[in-house]
């Protein structure tokens, strides 16, 4: 329970100062144009999602006053060296025109835009044409004959559209446009975050504390009645971090493949009429989790990057031996008797082999150089969701009610 509360605390705690922090430190240098023309350069508020096409927030400096601007007011923004956005007049998926911030992928003869979730093309100074398929026909190719429609003087070829007969996307339509501006003038595209890979992943080897206590449900030998200490062990494994980013700089995936052996002891004691049973047992598993956490970047401080992530553990017990040492006490004609027995059985045949677990996450990227970087993490992994009926009393399965345990985590990131 301690461990909870101190673990419950260091997260809302450090959650605090990092977004805290995160919100000091989330301006970027940028600029913006105003509706006569003036360029104004200052410090753009970092943000992701829908809200950055309604309006964004600008300062001339870091001691000036922070202040929100629309599409009313201003013509474009964006960041040095990095994104831009437009003011446009365009239509939604849900058909409704409206004046919004759209993002520049690229720019040239043909212009990619984006708003939201959606692709516009349009030519120099013409309106933008979204970029979307039929949702009523499957087949349909109207997407295709609009990107023919733009680049009649330098046809696409038929490979590169081929690959967007079924699906948009995003990554090839920044390659077709790239491609057909320098086609009709050679070296006058740009493209905007080119330096940013669509994908990244980092690779690591990691090695955790676990802290856990056994609770069993059903199982032989009066287990569901059984008492567990809380338990500590190594476990080892790898680490990995997929980023999206030319989609978002905060979000990525995060897989961890961990391998223990644990050891766990218990205790229980039944109380009959003339008869006292007391058994200890020592529960040996092997387990192999994999963590699957969809994280999410707080603030870049310095060399730390905090983070924190929620998801899925998968729980695969590999096998388990289960050691309980039975003592009988019983009284007769006032005679006190004591016997004792050991049984030693393997629980692969009957214990349940599958258990998913809700899991919460805090921790904190740390780059010590150029080529070194580690991760530091801790994670809880909530009440137990194993399958099948956990009000089945039967003993032909031995089944864990609940392991709730806490991993605190260092893992050495590759480059």
């Amino acid at each position: 329970m301690l461990n909870r509360l101190l673990l419950g605390a260091l997260a809302i705690g450090g959650t605090f100062f990092c977004t805290t922090t995160a919100t000091a430190q989330s301006y970027k240098a940028g600029f913006m144009v105003e509706a006569s023309g003036d360029t104004i350069r200052g410090l753009v508020k970092h943000r992701e999602g829908k809200s950055i096409y309604k309006s964004f927030f600008f300062k001339k400096d870091t001691n000036a006053d922070m202040t929100e601007y629309s599409p009313e007011s201003v013509v474009a923004y964006g960041f040095t060296n990095g994104s831009q956005l437009e003011r446009k007049q365009l239509t939604d998926k849900k058909g409704n025109v409206l004046t919004a911030f759209a993002e520049v992928l690229v720019r040239g003869r043909l212009n990619l835009y984006q708003y939201q979730n959606q692709l516009y093309l349009a030519k120099q100074g013409e309106a933008l044409m979204p970029l979307q398929k039929d949702e009523q026909n499957a087949n349909s190719t109207k997407h295709l004959i609009l990107i023919n429609s733009l680049t009649l003087d330098c046809p696409v070829p038929e490979e590169h559209l081929a690959k967007m007969l079924n699906k948009i996307s995003t990554q090839r339509m920044v390659e077709v446009v790239e491609n057909y501006n320098n086609c009709v003038s050679p070296n006058n595209s740009i493209t905007y975050n080119a330096d940013k890979p669509w994908t990244t992943v980092e690779k690591g080897l990691s090695v955790s504390t676990h802290t856990a206590t056994l609770d069993f449900n059903t199982g032989s030998h009066s287990l569901e009645q059984a008492t567990f200490s809380q338990s500590q062990n190594l476990v080892f494994g790898a680490f990995f971090n997929i980023a999206f980013p030319r989609t978002s700089q905060r979000l990525s995936l995060q897989l961890e493949p961990l391998y223990s052996q644990e050891k766990h002891q218990g205790y229980a004691a039944v109380q009959e009429a003339q008869v006292k049973h007391q058994t200890d047992y020592s529960i040996a598993i092997k387990r192999l989790a994999i963590v699957s956490m969809g994280r999410y970047q707080l603030a870049q401080l310095a060399a730390f990057t905090p983070y924190l992530g929620v998801g899925l553990t998968s729980n695969i017990i590999l096998s388990g031996q289960a050691i309980a040492r039975i003592e009988t006490e019983s009284m007769i004609n006032d005679t006190r008797h004591i016997e004792t027995s050991i049984t030693d059985e393997f629980l692969d045949s009957n214990l349940k082999k599958l258990y998913l677990v809700p899991t919460v996450a805090v921790g904190t990227g740390y780059q010590i150089s150029d080529k070194h970087t580690m991760q530091f993490q801790i994670r809880y992994d909530l009440s137990q969701l194993s399958p099948g009926n956990k009000k089945d009393t039967s003993r032909s399965s031995t089944q864990l009610n609940s392991n709730n345990s806490i991993y605190l985590t260092a893992a050495y990131i590759f480059r």
